[in-house]
């Protein structure tokens, strides 16, 4: 199942596959986490990740918004098949946002 929505609000997360979000601004705190079906996140306004909010989403694989300025501690934290992700934009990447995670090369704005 693809959720595609203006804003995310009150969804059962647990069996979403993919996830088009296109006003979300902020994923907040734990949202999807230990969510083993997510696949994919397009959010092109989304500019801020809080702390677990993709905690041991093993599946997911892109996280996709050219917007994303914050990256808060272990949002990604065990997405071992994270491969892409836009961080042209980034700020702020705190502790652990990525560990465990599947990134090899990471290349962000000098």
């Amino acid at each position: 199942r693809v959720l595609y929505v203006q804003q995310l609000k009150q969804h059962n997360t647990n069996r979403i596959k993919g996830l088009v979000l296109m006003n979300q601004n902020v994923i907040e705190k734990e949202a999807f986490r230990q969510n083993t079906m997510l696949n994919f996140v397009f959010g092109p306004k989304i500019h801020k990740v809080e702390e677990r909010a993709f905690f041991h989403c093993h599946h997911l694989s892109r996280f996709l918004s050219k917007s994303l300025c914050i990256v808060e501690s272990s949002a990604f934290y065990f997405c071992v098949a994270l491969s892409k992700i836009n961080l042209s934009s980034a700020i702020t990447l705190e502790d652990e946002c990525f560990s465990m995670s599947g990134l090899v090369n990471v290349q962000v704005q000098a």
